[in-house]
């Protein structure tokens, strides 16, 4: 076991200098595509939720595909970043050790050797316990919604049910939905990111027919949409990039406009903004009372800023058109023209290159390239 463990640790020891570059290469990069994101999202602030949202899924899927776009693209050099950052301070650190040895013996330069490259070995170690933290807690949440899944009962009352067929017809939802009950949630949600299933607490065998109409053209709205397929890019990059509050920033923005644009669907199939608005405020002070905060899964009472989706579901200057094509085309051309180059570009170098001079060393080397001609000039 101590065998295993010592090897590991040798392994991580080795890697440490690449991996430490990858996650900053990364973080440069991700932060660079994320600002790009809030920069279209804020000149289309006037636009409709569902392009905003599209913009958001769409840099987050980026970020996330980085790491592999950057392995199989050809590399533009224009580094930033000293590519012997990290092995200088080692070469230093050894170096120090040896005089230290000559004096205090060997010992002393192997423990500083350790201390050294374990400096390195504990950021990794950091970012490791970071994502196993990040992913057991995505974990503890879809296991727990499965659970929730398994242990509810098929919905069984005949007037809930044709409720339901209307709400489905009315957002047009192919047939493959399910509508389930359970004792263990106090507000609609739609669960799994594969899923058609959406779970209503036991109370709603009470709930007026205009009520259930309302919460379930919500929550259909999110599984017509595949809003939680378009999740797994947020959940992977907060996962393996959570040292980056730039990531979690743009997950967060991706859930708030997810939600503003299944209200607008909502509201664009004649339901009144005073009914909708009253119940949007009903779930959000049940989701306070209960525990589901940590599950994974879409909901009328999820989505963080209750304050501005109340703004935008009460003003009438809102503008609710769904996603048009031209500007899906004009998007996925911006993010992939700021991406692509982004991949490519290699941020660790060497500063001191000759393709990369300065002004002084510029001039120098163009005299003698130009001397070196007039030498070869027959005449």
């Amino acid at each position: 076991m101590f065998f295993g463990m010592e090897q590991i640790a040798s392994a991580v020891s080795s890697s440490s200098p690449d991996l430490l570059k990858l996650l900053v290469d990364h973080c440069i990069k991700g932060s660079l595509l994320i600002l790009l994101a809030w920069a279209i999202t804020r000149l289309l602030k006037d636009k409709p939720a569902a392009i905003r949202h599209f913009v958001w899924t769409l840099s987050i899927t980026a970020v996330v595909m980085l790491p592999l776009w950057s392995a199989i693209m050809p590399a533009i050099k224009a580094p930033i970043l000293p590519g012997n950052l990290f092995e200088e301070e080692i070469v230093t650190a050894i170096s120090s050790a040896e005089v230290e040895a000559s004096v205090a013996g060997e010992e002393t330069s192997s423990v500083a050797n350790n201390f050294t490259l374990n400096w390195q070995s504990s950021v990794v170690y950091i970012w490791l316990a970071g994502a196993i933290a990040a992913f057991l807690w995505l974990l503890i949440g879809k296991v727990r919604a499965w659970r929730m899944l398994i242990m509810a009962h098929a919905l069984d009352d005949e007037t809930l049910l044709d409720v339901a067929r209307v709400a489905a017809d009315q957002i047009g939802l192919r047939p493959g939905w399910k509508i389930k009950v359970s004792d263990e949630v106090n507000v609609p949600l739609v669960v799994g990111n594969f899923g058609r299933t959406v779970l209503l607490p036991e109370e709603a065998y009470d709930w007026t027919r205009e009520k259930l109409l309302i919460l379930l053209l919500h929550e259909m709205t999110h599984i017509k949409r595949r809003d939680m397929l378009f999740q797994i890019p947020a959940e992977l990059g907060t996962v393996f990039f959570w040292f980056n509050p730039l990531v979690w920033y743009a997950a967060h923005k991706q859930i708030l406009e997810r939600e503003l644009a299944a209200d607008d669907h909502v509201l664009n199939k004649g339901v009144k903004v005073s009914d909708y608005a009253t119940q949007l405020l009903e779930a959000a002070n049940c989701l306070k009372r209960s525990s589901l905060k940590a599950l994974s899964g879409a909901g009328m009472a999820r989505g963080a800023d209750f304050k501005q989706r109340l703004v935008k579901v009460l003003s009438t200057e809102t503008n609710r058109k769904p996603l048009e094509k031209r500007y899906s085309a004009l998007i996925i051309m911006a993010i992939t023209l700021m991406a692509l180059p982004l991949s490519a570009w290699q941020t660790w170098g060497d500063l001191e290159d000759p393709m990369l001079l300065d002004d002084d060393n510029f001039v120098t080397a163009m005299d003698v390239l130009f001397s070196d001609v007039v030498e070869e000039d027959p005449e």
